[in-house]
Order: C-alpha cells, then sequence, then structure tokens
C-alpha cells in the first residue's frame, strides 16, 4: 500500500476585520483629533504673552539702519551739521542697527542690541555730539533727564499694556514715572516762565501733560488703561518740542550754525525713532524677564469664570 501523503497543517486563525499580508492599507478618512485650545490659555497669552513684537522690531531696526546709514553718507560728503561725529556716530549705528535686524539671535539678545543702537546717537545728542547734537542745546541736565523720560517712561507704559494682569506691571511703571521726576519738574518751570518764548512754553506744558497721562496705567486690570496710546504720545511730544525749537526766535546763532538751518527737526525727528526703538527693547526685555511670572495669573478673575466654559467645543463639533 503507498504511503500517505503528509497532512498540511490548517493556516493560523486570521482575523476577519484585518487585511491580508501584503495588501496595503488605506489612508483613514477620519481627521485626527487636536486637543481643544481652551479659552484660559487664549486669554493668558492675550495677558502674558510670550514674547511680543518680535518682527516689529526687526522692521524698525532695518529702517533705522538705512536712515542713519544716509545720514553717514550726507555727513561724508560735508551736507548736514557741523557738530563732531556725526559721520562716526551715524556709521556706527546704522552697522549695529543693521546686525540687529538681519542676524538670528534669542528673543532678549536682540532686545538688547535694539538698546545699544538707539543709545548710541541719544547718548551723543546728550553731550552736543553726532547726528543728534541737537538734544543737547538746553545743557546735559535737562537733556539727560529728557532722554530718561522718553525711553524709560514709554517703555513701562508698554510693559503695562501688554500684561495689565501683572502686578509688578504697575510698580515697574511707578518706578519709571519716579525717574521722570526731574525732567517733570524742569518742564513745569519752563512752562511757568514768563521769560520764554511762547512756543516754548506750550512745548514744555504739552511735555507736562502727557507725563501724567502715565497715571492712567494704575488702572484696574481689567483694562490697559489706554497706555499704549500714551506712550506713542510721550514720544511724539517729546520730540515735537525739540523740533520746535526751530521756530524760536532770537536763537543763539551759535547753536544755529552748528546744528544747521533744520537741525532742531532733523533732532527731533532722531530722537523720535531712536527713542521709540529704546522703549520698545525695553519693553521686550521687561517681558523676556517677567513674562513666565506674568503666566500664572487667573484669568478667570480678569473676565469670569465663563470664558473655559464657553469656548469648549461641543461632543458634535469634536467628533464628526
Amino acid at each position: 500500500m503507498p504511503p500517505l501523503p503528509p497532512v498540511e497543517p490548517p493556516p493560523p486563525p486570521m482575523s476577519m476585520t484585518s487585511l491580508p499580508v501584503g495588501v496595503p492599507r488605506s489612508p483613514s478618512s477620519r481627521p485626527c483629533v487636536q486637543p481643544p485650545v481652551l479659552a484660559s490659555d487664549i486669554l493668558r497669552e492675550e495677558v502674558a504673552p510670550i514674547a511680543p513684537g518680535q518682527t516689529i522690531l526687526r522692521v524698525w531696526l532695518a529702517g533705522f539702519s538705512l536712515v542713519f546709514g544716509l545720514a553717514a553718507l550726507a555727513s561724508f560728503l560735508g551736507l548736514g551739521s557741523n557738530a563732531p561725529g556725526v559721520f562716526g556716530g551715524s556709521l556706527a549705528t546704522a552697522i549695529v542697527a543693521a546686525v540687529a535686524a538681519l542676524v538670528s539671535v534669542p528673543y532678549a539678545a536682540r532686545a538688547s542690541l535694539a538698546v545699544v543702537v538707539g543709545l548710541v546717537p541719544l547718548l551723543m545728542g546728550v553731550g552736543g555730539d553726532g547726528p543728534l547734537s541737537a538734544i543737547g542745546f538746553e545743557g546735559t541736565l535737562n537733556a539727560g533727564a529728557g532722554l530718561l523720560t522718553v525711553t524709560a517712561l514709554p517703555g513701562a507704559l508698554l510693559f503695562r499694556a501688554r500684561y495689565r494682569a501683572f502686578a509688578a506691571a504697575r510698580i515697574i511703571l511707578g518706578v519709571a514715572l519716579a525717574a521722570s521726576g526731574l525732567f517733570l519738574v524742569l518742564a513745569t518751570l519752563g512752562t511757568l516762565d514768563s521769560a520764554a518764548p511762547n512756543i516754548t512754553r506750550v512745548a514744555d506744558g504739552a511735555a507736562v501733560i502727557t507725563i501724567l497721562t502715565a497715571f492712567f496705567g494704575f488702572m484696574g486690570e481689567e483694562t490697559s488703561g489706554g497706555c499704549s496710546g500714551w506712550a506713542a504720545l510721550l514720544l511724539a511730544v517729546h520730540a515735537l518740542r525739540l523740533a520746535s525749537q526751530t521756530f524760536v526766535g532770537g536763537l543763539d546763532s551759535g547753536l544755529a550754525g552748528r546744528f544747521g538751518p533744520w537741525g532742531f527737526v532733523v533732532g527731533g525727528v532722531g530722537e523720535f525713532f531712536a527713542s521709540t526703538i529704546v522703549a520698545y527693547a525695553i519693553f521686550q526685555l521687561l517681558a523676556a524677564i517677567f513674562a513666565s511670572s506674568a503666566r500664572k495669573v487667573d484669568v478667570h478673575r480678569i473676565v469670569g469664570a465663563s470664558a473655559e466654559t464657553d469656548s469648549r467645543p461641543t461632543m458634535s463639533s469634536e467628533y464628526p
């Protein structure tokens, strides 16, 4: 009798729902459900952003570099102010501003470079030198007090506006106001000086009023107090105060010859852009230092507990 053929073992059990080996799987039609974004997270970013204004500062720095590059070229060609250090100060400012705008550096490092970029021409101007030499027409004391006010106070106001629920923002604003006290006194005395030209008295009075608007920053945490607007107004008024000296009759001929016929206007415009960059960079440095602490704020205390439940996705919207 011939031998029987060997019996093959049965195939292993197979799931009726699985595909055979070698058959490609079709992509799932069910979308991947992301975790919901809670209202508290959105509000926390609104009242305490991590790194605000990164792109804006780079744009400002690029424009600032271009302007001071043109100022260096004009000085090289013998145009503009006759004050010492115009060419060197303009060229150094343009180079550092270009580096700060183009090079990829951490957030706080770029803000630090921006402070240096703006302070180089401003500090030279306080001493009566450089492209913004007209800043020092009142003397070192007045110019230095004005520089401290027009950089520190707007920076603190911007920080207060973006971190309205952070209690320390009001303390920082109070410190900046105290630092502006000397210029506030000097501007008040200038406003009351009957022997001063009317344009100068009006400009000093406007500067006093804009400094006092910073007290709106001590309002409640439910509002920014309009601090961003007051910061912009302070920067503009202080620059106009310098530019208005062009129209003061009887200006010392030596100063007029040193600064050029439009020296005060150029100084005012340059001071506006330089002080704006410094103030915004100070705001960013404060944000880099205090953002982590500011984000610990309880957003429910600011907008109410309904914010969390109102924006949670429903079952029908989360799972189609």
